[in-house]
């Protein structure tokens, strides 16, 4: 790196002055020791985020979306969901009329909360605006307002 400026900022950054410098998701891994040490241990692997995490944002919504038969996509969890919406729409699909189409281990839920850039990829996605969302089978089926 020959500029001197943004050397002394990421100097400043990382609170670390030698290079090389090794980020991670944006954050200040470590430096020469840190690539030995990966290097060491068979590679750097166990430090870089799992596929699912770094997947482009679309593929990760379809391979939530096709998680499980049925899949919702809400604040909290289907047994501490954390908005009012959310616990609306798991009461409604715990009703036994809903109950009955399917077995508890074909229903999985996505904490919206879990990942904050999720929310405007699902929205675009689906072209449709409103959280909680329930998907059937990799289809939007809607939210509390449709179902």
């Amino acid at each position: 790196m020959e500029d001197p400026d943004v050397r002394e900022i990421l100097k400043e950054y990382s609170r670390f002055t030698a290079y090389p410098q090794v980020y991670i998701n944006e954050k200040f891994v470590g430096g020469l020791n840190f690539l030995k040490e990966g290097a060491a241990q068979g590679g750097l692997t166990h430090c870089v985020p799992s596929t699912e995490v770094m997947l482009p944002m679309k593929d990760k919504i379809l391979q939530l979306v096709k998680k499980s038969r049925i899949m919702c996509f809400m604040q909290g969890s289907i047994d501490f969901p954390r908005s009012i919406d959310s616990k609306s729409m798991v009461e409604l699909i715990s009703e036994p009329l809903y109950k009955s189409l399917y077995s508890s281990d074909e229903m999985s839920y996505f904490d919206m909360d879990s990942d904050k850039e999720i929310a405007p990829a699902l929205i675009e996605y689906a072209h449709f605006s409103t959280i909680p969302m329930l998907f059937v089978e990799g289809k939007l089926v809607g939210s509390l307002d449709l179902i």
